[in-house]
């Protein structure tokens, strides 16, 4: 009898289990016949409790089994039954068929015990009226159900009884969804269970958008609409696909796009407009085989082509063009990611964008070329040749009225041959060598001809003599180069950075000698009148050695340091400036 009455352990399935761990449910015993119920055996599993060694005593299931055989397969409930919470509060309460199946009127409530749904099943399956309520008890949802499936309709409501939604599932009815305030926004006619009609939307009392159907999928013709009732958009439909003529509108009634699509429902072409009427932009497109497409976009101002970009998918060819005024300013084509052929870029003396749209182009600006009164004028014109990414071929670049600003070519990114190039202050002519190294001699001249720079080079290094002018015929600079370096007697300006002929009134140079680059002996800071302003000595190693000199405009002493190969000797002496009239009458 004690043996009868042991503990029985189930797992989360009520299958029964030796591993106490596993346990989710325990009997307190073996099912038992119900008297006067043929093959029916009491069944009662509790949940275990949080301590594995007591019982919580509180019920998970009161029903019955077909069989007192625990974790055979054809063992399961039959009868009335009902399903309690952790708790102990009911959570489902109905009737088992004889083959374990939910059959008739099943109730299930939420936690605190009020009512969810009033269901009806058949087989196991929902079927029939079901009510669904909400926490407060108010009625949530109604629908019919047959072989588990919604069928008919089914209506929602809001907690104060509003209509929510209406939903068609079989038969022809609509699908119909409401506001809080009850107004209707959307109604789909439907025809067993899928779309077939026409599907509406409202906002604010307005039809806002319809859209045919046909057996679910869109067939016909798709309408939007602005609040004042005017066409926003019209589309054409065939079988789910959007095909053929596509219209969009500004609200006042004028063409805003127009786009053609095949059977497919890819672009063929588009034209949009601007809502003065004017074209903006436009495509045309061409599809080929294994997912090929050719691709032509223009973009307008004022009814005047800016700019054209071609696409070729699988070649993974791309070419832009920009235009003003019928002229092309501006090209740039790449092969697969690579700069190729013709680029053509241009600067003009004005900026905007240059296909109307917000993004800020740095290319030409043809944003107002129509205007009388502010006409765009280039600044300059560069072409350049392109192979496989790399500069290959004549370049030149032009000022906007066509004066010369570089020529020359180009042979694998390497500038090669003979090359021009014109600034404001003088023209240069020069040679690369095929390694793309300056070669033979540098000459600039001034606008009347003279010769402002004259160097010479070979392989890329500096050799030979190397001459500098002011505009008005004064030396800048000039000396002789022997492998690259310095050499012999140079005189040079007092900073050596970027070079230009420009006359300056106050200027000074420095006079000297070079040995294989470095400065030696005497070097002399001479103004341009010829004064001497600072005397330096340097030994073989270009190191300040000896007595070192600095004058004041008149000849007077300024100042006196001696070094010893590079090492101060003492303080540096120094006198003080005199006055400007002392300085003036002193000569």
């Amino acid at each position: 009898m004690a043996a009868a009455q042991a503990t029985i352990w189930l797992d989360k399935d009520w299958q029964p289990t030796q591993d106490k761990n596993q346990a989710k449910y325990y009997l307190k015993g073996p099912p038992k016949p119900r008297p006067g119920a043929e093959q029916e055996f009491s069944f009662e599993p509790y949940y275990v409790g949080n301590d594995l060694d007591t019982h919580s005593g509180i019920r998970q299931f009161s029903g019955a089994l077909n069989s007192d055989r625990l974790g055979d397969d054809k063992t399961h409930p039959v009868g009335p039954y009902r399903f309690y919470g952790v708790d102990g509060t009911l959570v489902e309460q109905g009737t088992f068929n004889p083959q374990g199946q939910r059959q008739g009127g099943v109730k299930i409530f939420y936690e605190d015990g009020q009512l969810s749904c009033d269901c009806q099943f058949d087989k196991g399956e929902r079927d029939g009226p079901q009510k669904e309520y909400y926490p407060e008890g108010q009625l949530k949802r109604e629908a019919v159900y047959h072989l588990g499936e919604p069928v008919q309709q089914e209506t929602v409501y809001t907690p104060g009884g509003e209509t929510v939604r209406v939903l068609c599932h079989t038969g022809q009815c609509s699908d119909k969804f409401y506001n809080r305030q009850g107004l209707l926004t959307m109604e789909s006619q439907k025809r067993d269970g899928l779309k077939h009609g026409t599907e509406t939307f409202w906002r604010k009392g307005k039809v806002e958008v319809t859209q045919a159907y046909r057996d679910g999928k869109e067939e016909g013709d798709y309408f939007a609409y602005f609040p004042n009732g005017k066409i926003k958009q019209h589309h054409q439909w065939q079988n789910g696909v959007k095909v053929g003529e596509q219209l969009n509108y500004f609200e006042e009634g004028l063409l805003a796009k127009r786009e053609l699509l095949d059977d497919r429902g890819r672009t063929l072409n588009f034209v949009e407009y601007r809502r003065s009427g004017e074209r903006y932009r436009e495509g045309q497109f061409h599809y080929g085989a294994d997912g090929d497409k050719q691709e032509v976009r223009r973009f307008y101002r004022q009814d005047a082509l800016v700019k054209q970009i071609e696409k070729h998918k699988l070649r993974l060819w791309r070419l832009e063009t920009q235009y003003l005024d019928g002229q092309v300013i501006g090209r740039e084509e790449t092969l697969a990611g690579k700069l190729t052929g013709l680029k053509i870029a241009t600067k003009l003396e004005r900026q905007t964008k240059l296909d109307g749209q917000r993004k800020q182009e740095r290319q030409p600006n043809l944003g107002r070329q129509n205007k009388p009164d502010q006409q765009n004028q280039l600044a300059w014109i560069e072409k350049l040749h392109y192979r496989d990414g790399l500069r290959h071929g004549l370049a030149e670049k032009l000022s906007g009225d066509g004066t010369l600003i570089y020529k020359g070519q180009y042979v694998e990114d390497k500038p090669v041959g003979d090359w021009q190039r014109q600034s404001r202050e003088m023209r240069t002519q020069c040679h690369y060598n095929l390694e793309g190294l300056l070669d033979g001699e540098y000459l600039s001249l001034g606008e009347k001809g003279q010769v402002l720079e004259r160097i010479h080079y070979r392989d890329g290094e500096l050799t030979g003599s190397f001459e500098r002018y002011y505009a008005d015929g004064e030396i800048y600079a000039q000396g002789q180069y022997r492998y690259g370096r310095r050499d012999g007697e140079w005189i040079l300006p007092l900073a050596e950075g970027d070079y230009s002929p420009r006359v300056v009134s106050h200027r000074e140079h420095w006079q000297g000698r070079f040995r294989e680059g470095i400065k030696v002996g005497v070097w002399l800071r001479l103004s341009i009148q010829g004064y001497q302003m600072v005397i330096a000595n340097f030994d073989e190693q270009g190191r300040q050695h000896g007595a070192q000199y600095e004058f004041y405009e008149d000849g007077a002493l300024r100042g006196r340091s001696e070094y010893r190969h590079g090492e101060p000797l003492g303080d540096a002496q120094s006198w003080p400036n005199r006055p400007l009239p002392d300085q003036i009458f002193a000569r």
